[in-house]
């Protein structure tokens, strides 16, 4: 499984973009979340300041999704929930998933304002092994969401001049996204995200 994992792209050096999918209960909690992998844990910083630290504990069981598909990340930021899940095992994941790493919570690390969550691989499963080109899209769009994640924060604890720089950052992610696709499907998804970003900064003024 250590090689599969590295194989993936996986590393302590570079957070990857996965979707988590963690079950709480009879609830089911699923967010973007960056992964780093140090060849026994798949490992993340969550800040003390969000739902996910407020319900993370040891022993959840869940996954951790690679996937190609946009909304997967687009639906829980904007929306905060996901329309396409399964459940194998009593553990939930994500059916358009290319891969799924199903995972369990290892153990929380306090570290200042955020806590090193740690998580160990329980199994893979690959469902598409076909590969795909990259294309300047989907990177661009990541980064705008992630932004847009920084803006909820700041805006949540009113440092407007951050999020204000963060928004800025949101425009240079569209500003790519319209020179690199005419799709309509994605264009919207830019204009959705500015629209949403533009919302709430008029809540904080």
């Amino acid at each position: 499984m250590q090689e599969l994992l590295k194989h993936m792209g996986l590393s302590d050096e570079t957070f990857s973009e996965l979707i988590l999918v963690l079950k709480i209960g009879s609830c089911i909690h699923v967010q973007p979340l960056g992964v780093k992998y140090d060849g026994v844990f798949l490992k993340s910083r969550v800040f003390k300041s969000t739902k996910l630290h407020d319900i993370m504990e040891v022993s959840l069981k869940g996954s951790l999704n690679i996937i190609y598909d946009i909304r997967a990340y687009f639906e829980p930021i904007l929306y905060g929930k996901l329309k396409t899940l399964k459940i194998v095992g009593g553990i939930p994941y994500i059916a358009s998933s290319n891969a799924v790493i199903f995972i369990k919570v290892e153990k929380v690390m306090s570290n200042g304002d955020y806590s090193w969550v740690y998580f160990k691989p329980l199994s893979i499963n690959i469902i598409d092994t076909v590969p795909k080109a990259p294309n300047r899209v989907f990177p661009a769009l990541i980064e705008a969401l992630i932004h847009l994640t920084r803006v909820k924060y700041y805006t949540s604890i009113g440092e407007l001049e951050e999020a204000l720089k963060f928004r800025e950052k949101i425009k240079f992610c569209l500003e790519i996204l319209s020179h690199a696709t005419e799709n309509k499907f994605y264009i919207n998804i830019g204009e959705e995200i500015l629209s949403t970003v533009e919302k709430i900064i008029r809540g904080l003024r």
